[in-house]
């Protein structure tokens, strides 16, 4: 039986430059993210990096163009960098450190559902994307 986290609603809403710092989720669960309108640029690190790149950026760094230099070295370190748009789905582990920022104009809405299961997969779990995989930063 699945466990699914409860502690806050998951749905988020925001402008160009709003978004979710830099974190990994409190279980080694898998989100399934769906967005519904506006862009939203999503990174996600190896987990060879959960401890040093929340160590150098900072728990809760958020990347707002323009990048310095630093944030452009902290970003190349990401094992996926992706550009979500309306309509995608993609599912990514929230034990690995991850960051998500609302981009372009108009308003983002896009919920993430975590859930663990029970048998935990031998293989890592890579961000998959259906639809839209440009990189767009304004």
């Amino acid at each position: 039986m699945p466990l699914w986290e409860r502690s806050e609603g998951g749905i988020f809403v925001g402008e160009r430059g709003a978004g979710s710092g830099l974190h990994v989720d409190q279980c080694l669960w898998s989100n399934v993210g769906r967005n519904w309108s506006g862009f939203k640029l999503f990174a996600l690190w190896p987990w060879c990096e959960r401890h040093r790149i929340l160590d150098e950026a900072g728990k809760g760094a958020i990347f707002r163009p323009p990048l310095t230099k630093t944030e452009e070295g902290f970003l190349s370190r990401a094992k996926t960098v992706a550009l979500v748009g309306p309509g995608d789905v993609w599912v990514f582990s929230g034990g690995q450190p991850h960051t998500a920022m609302c981009v372009g104009d108009g308003v983002n809405v896009c919920a993430y559902e975590p859930g663990a299961c029970c048998k935990v997969a031998r293989r890592d779990l890579h961000v998959m994307l259906i639809g839209s995989m440009k990189l767009m930063l304004r």
